[in-house]
């Protein structure tokens, strides 16, 4: 099974948190958006898709005032089709989405287990959100690899982060 890419999404890169720092982080790119969120606004200007994600980099970098371009970093999702709840893992199908393929200038950063429970957007990440860097290495962007991911994805309710479903993401980083 392959991931498939759901959409790109501008982030304010804002120094970690202590628990974060401590453990190794200096850049937060975990998909959630609890300690680097998007640009203000993004929501209402309506141009995401079901995923909670711009179909092109252009739409998305297009959200970021041009002042505030050195505080952002656009990431590139792909969701791996299958999902997490109460311990159970489910085959997830991902209806096409019309996504602008990612170019030379993405950089795979690492994996993320996010919670999706309401709604379109991902919620939270438990390795940031649910200090689940205490029980799961994570690389300089507080992501893990792609086995840790299922782990935690799978573990993450049952160890009293958010409810699911959890799925997991490879995330991607333009170059800037």
């Amino acid at each position: 099974m392959d991931p498939t890419l759901v959409g790109y999404f501008p982030k304010h890169v804002y120094p970690p948190p202590p628990f974060l720092s401590d453990a190794g982080v200096k850049e937060i790119g975990s998909v959630s958006r609890c300690f680097a969120a998007g640009p203000a606004g993004w929501c209402e200007e309506r141009k995401h898709n079901e995923w909670g994600c711009f179909n092109d980099p252009d739409t998305a970098w297009s959200l970021v005032p041009p002042e505030d371009h050195a505080d952002y970093r656009l990431f590139g999702y792909e969701v791996y089709p299958v999902e997490y709840h109460e311990r159970e893992a489910h085959s997830l199908e991902i209806p096409p989405v019309d996504v602008t393929p990612l170019g030379e200038a993405f950089s795979p950063v690492g994996w993320d287990a996010v919670s999706r429970s309401a709604g379109q957007d991902f919620e939270c990440s438990p390795l940031s959100c649910n200090s689940m860097v205490e029980r799961f290495p994570v690389n300089e962007h507080c992501l893990v690899n792609f086995f840790d991911a299922h782990t935690l994805a799978a573990t993450a309710e049952r160890d009293g982060c958010e409810p699911g479903p959890y799925f997991v993401v490879n995330v991607w980083r333009r170059d800037v």
